[in-house]
């Protein structure tokens, strides 16, 4: 009686070890977290340099509002009073609408600016990532003249 003979798996193996699948896999995850935490990165940059943007763009027609009125919105106007005429404005001075929006845009993260105005210039301030003020993520731009 003659022996079979199996063919030898080692030589012959048309796939991947456990071990291999595990090391690959291993590789990637740390990739992978390489690559999330610095896009995280540049996300929230990208967005303190958009709020900074939408800052300065709100200086034109501040500045469109205090040649027509005489003086800077007054803080609890607020920016509001870029889109609508507020009760305290002089009489026919007011040629608004001087944003061609709506309602005033939120920061990047979906929270309102806070505006505040002291005669001589004004404060737009994003409480940044975190919404809280008066913390380091805070972005400020100020005018004063």
């Amino acid at each position: 009686m003659q022996k079979k003979r199996f063919p030898n798996s080692n030589r012959h193996r048309k796939g991947f070890t456990l071990m291999e699948v595990l090391i690959v896999m291993a590789i990637l995850v740390i990739l992978g977290t390489i690559v999330v935490t610095n896009f995280s990165g540049v996300l929230s940059q990208s967005k303190a340099d958009s709020a900074k943007i939408q800052m300065q763009n709100f200086e034109q027609p501040l500045e469109l509002y205090k040649l027509g009125v005489g003086s800077y919105p007054s803080t609890d106007v607020g920016l509001e009073g870029l889109i609508n005429e507020p009760a305290n404005a002089p009489s026919g001075k007011w040629r608004g609408p001087y944003l061609k929006a709506t309602e005033i845009p939120a920061d990047p993260w979906s929270r309102p600016y806070q505006y505040t105005a002291d005669g001589a210039g004004f404060k737009i301030i994003s409480t940044g990532e975190d919404g809280a003020a008066d913390t380091e993520d805070d972005i400020t731009h100020i005018v004063s003249q």
